[in-house]
């Protein structure tokens, strides 16, 4: 993606989750959200599938696919209204917690093998995201589920630290895009908010806020914070992880050829957007069934395979 682009969408993002966020929101959404699920899901298959193999028992992609195939068929049932929504969430985050412990596991092998500082802190890590969500799951699933979409638009940072081409971290980038600008937002929207969730906007706003604090003074700045966070997730999604996709990798699924890929995301996105000119709460729950698999993959991804680039040079000496 050229600079210029990038400065131009990075500022028009900003601006408009500021003034606009709510319009911001449900339009990005309709635009990208189907086409970035797609195109991150096959990045995530081509470049990683390979590298799992060989730091994993098959047993560990046997798991995840399993668990990631039950979340998005609870979310189904949900949907349908087989299942209240509370207990479903409930689960929901039980098979999320299923796939941290997975990745803990492969960790604990790691460090039987060689007990490194890089290492530790990453075992360290899943046990303190698993404890978490224990804590979650016991005290209120559905805050829990928000925060961590919330959370979610902040992953590209990860890949971009472990993409295998990446020479230099853009430390500084990073820090500006997912740090500084939303922080700007949000007191931006905070001093010059005349714009509360309104009850007629709860089912919106549910998307970045959590219901304890619908209703306060906080709502709006924080959705207009995530909502620039999210426009950013869509931005290094679409713009850089399709660009760097491998053309013939090693994966999971068998992907279609990259311009026949392109073109049916694009037939598949075009349907979707329509949908939700017609009904956007309904069509962003079947959308949600998508985009929990890309969600929770990404969590035990990133707990495996996250090595800073010194330490990935070592090993690769070894």
């Amino acid at each position: 993606m050229k600079r210029s682009w990038a400065i131009s969408l990075v500022t028009l993002s900003a601006v408009a989750s500021l003034f606009a966020p709510m319009a911001t929101y449900l339009g990005t959404l309709s635009l990208f959200g189907v086409a970035h699920v797609f195109i991150e899901l096959r990045y995530l298959d081509a470049q990683y599938f390979s590298t799992l193999k060989q730091q994993c028992d098959a047993s560990f992609v046997f798991w995840l696919v399993n668990l990631l195939l039950v979340i998005a068929a609870l979310r189904c049932v949900v949907l349908l209204g087989w299942l209240p929504s509370s207990i479903g969430f409930g689960l929901e985050l039980g098979c999320g917690l299923g796939l941290v412990l997975l990745a803990t596991r492969v960790l604990w092998q790691q460090l039987k093998v060689g007990c490194s500082p890089e290492r530790r802190v990453r075992f360290g890590v899943a046990l303190a995201l698993a404890t978490l969500l224990v804590f979650g799951i016991m005290q209120s699933p559905i805050t829990t589920l928000v925060l961590l979409a919330i959370l979610h638009n902040l992953t590209p940072i990860g890949f971009l630290y472990h993409h295998p081409h990446q020479q230099r971290f853009p430390w500084l980038g990073c820090l500006f895009i997912f740090g500084l600008l939303p922080l700007l937002v949000f007191y931006g929207r905070w001093l010059g908010a005349g714009w509360y969730a309104l009850p007629s906007m709860a089912a919106y706003v549910a998307a970045f806020v959590p219901p304890s604090i619908q209703h306060s003074q906080f709502a709006a700045p924080l959705f207009a914070a995530a909502t620039f966070c999210q426009c950013m997730h869509y931005m290094v999604v679409i713009g850089l992880f399709s660009a760097w996709t491998p053309s013939k990798p090693e994966s999971l699924i068998p992907w279609m050829r990259p311009p026949v890929f392109s073109l049916t995301v694009l037939l598949i996105a075009t349907l979707f957007f329509f949908a939700f000119q017609t009904s956007f709460l309904t069509t962003r729950a079947f959308y949600s069934v998508l985009a929990s698999l890309h969600a929770w993959v990404e969590i035990p991804l990133l707990l495996v395979l996250l090595t800073p680039k010194h330490l990935k040079d070592q090993f690769a000496n070894k």
